[in-house]
């Protein structure tokens, strides 16, 4: 049959000439409307790295000095430290809480904070015998009683694939870091015991944790958590409930019982939010939702043109080959056979199409690289990333591939469609008509 496909094309060379040119076209403008969303969807499966669910923020407000509530008596720090640790208490102390943990203002995943920093690798600890300073996102928190905010995260121990935990006594003023930074400073994971400084400073790498995002959509990226004896009265107040709780009858309960429990100074309790509430709207305020719909809709709407354009197109070759088909339908051919000679040409056409294609394509990407739509919105480190978005030939085959099955795919329906439509007349008729 391939022999008499062959033959077939080349006959009707011209008018597969068109064809072979629109696919040309077509697979260029579906592959530019792909790889966009390609990497949307391909960050928005990396994981965070740590527990959204059931992890809640306590929104501590302070009153504006031109509020009647306000009062210039208890606008000092140890009114605020009295504040901040009596909320730390009463909701420590409530019996749906499983962890409380506290961290500087905002620095935590899509708390809408960031704090970053270096650290010096010294000549003796690396692997190529070279001093280094390695950039990184900088958390905070303390060792007071009570407080846990590697286990209030979800963070997992990348030596022993256990919850973290702040060891009591004995990690204060030392340092947690993520995988990516003990691997880039260190070269290994197995780092607890070294030392690393910080201007005159040194500090001791108590453990290591498992990689999370910094922002949404953001590859992860080194990371460290100083645990400090107190932190500021500046501090975010986070806890994680126990697996099983209601949920919103919790969060209801919350605002009727412990929120004005919590309020004192020039303070009050606002309520709580969900991390995965803050997540949601983090996405919305840094303009990924609309960038995400807005791609999805274009994405979508170039399939919609390829699918009517090429279906339409093998749709009039086939009205044009009825009296090939009448002739073949004759001379014993099954509509079954004559559907599959019809569907193994435009996959031919395809094939051959997309081969073609795919230089100009190469070099679309070496001279300008991949579509980035967030590029934007991130504020991104050149960190190297064996995400597949960020790998250029797993990001190219990986797009390509999609490209050559939704075009094939569409060439195959706007054949087979019409030839068996087509098939199913007498041959009789179709000859009449031709």
């Amino acid at each position: 049959m391939i022999k008499t496909i062959l033959h077939q094309m080349w006959n009707e060379r011209r008018l597969n000439g068109w064809l072979f040119l629109e696919l040309m076209a077509v697979t260029v403008f579906l592959w530019l409307a792909i790889d966009p969303l390609f990497i949307l969807m391909s960050r928005d499966r990396i994981s965070p790295g740590y527990r959204a669910e059931n992890l809640y923020k306590v929104e501590m407000i302070a009153y504006k000095k031109t509020n009647v509530k306000y009062r210039a008596e208890a606008d000092n720090d140890s009114v605020y430290a009295a504040v901040f640790r009596n909320a730390f208490e009463t909701v420590r102390k409530i019996p749906e809480v499983q962890y409380v943990g506290t961290c500087l203002m905002g620095n935590y995943p899509c708390g809408g904070a960031l704090s970053s920093t270096y650290y010096t690798i010294d000549s003796t600890q690396t692997v190529d015998g070279k001093e280094k300073e390695v950039f990184c996102v900088k958390y905070s928190t303390s060792m007071a009683e009570g407080d846990d905010w590697p286990a209030t995260l979800g963070l997992i121990d990348a030596q022993t694939g256990e919850p973290l935990h702040i060891v009591r006594n004995e990690n204060v003023n030392n340092l947690l870091v993520s995988r990516a930074f003990a691997m880039e400073a260190l070269g290994r994971i197995n780092v607890s015991g070294e030392k690393i400084g910080q201007q005159e400073d040194k500090y001791n790498i108590c453990g290591v944790y498992e990689d999370i995002q910094r922002d949404i959509y953001a590859n992860p990226a080194a990371s460290v958590i100083e645990i400090e004896p107190a932190l500021r009265n500046d501090f975010s107040l986070l806890f994680r409930i126990k697996d099983g709780v209601d949920r919103e009858a919790f969060e209801k309960r919350f605002k009727e019982e412990y929120a004005q429990r919590l309020a004192g100074g020039n303070f009050y309790c606002k309520g709580i939010v969900s991390n995965e509430a803050e997540r949601k709207n983090f996405i919305e305020w840094r303009g990924y939702g609309n960038t995400y719909r807005l791609q999805s809709a274009l994405t979508m709407f170039a399939m919609l043109c390829a699918f009517l354009g090429v279906v339409s197109t093998f749709w009039m070759r086939a009205n044009a080959r009825r009296r090939d088909i009448g002739v073949m339908r004759s001379v014993g051919a099954s509509s079954g056979r004559i559907v599959a000679q019809f569907v193994t040409e435009a996959s031919m056409l395809v094939t051959v199409a997309f081969i073609v294609v795919l230089p100009l394509l190469m070099h679309k990407v070496y001279a300008m690289g991949f579509a980035d739509p967030l590029d934007s919105f991130l504020s991104r480190h050149d960190e190297k990333s064996d995400y597949i978005h960020d790998v250029a030939w797993m990001h190219f085959a990986a797009v390509s591939f999609i490209t050559y099955i939704i075009i094939l795919l569409v060439a195959v329906v706007g054949a087979a469609i019409p030839a068996r439509r087509i098939a199913r007349i007498l041959p009789s008729d179709a000859l009449r008509e031709e």
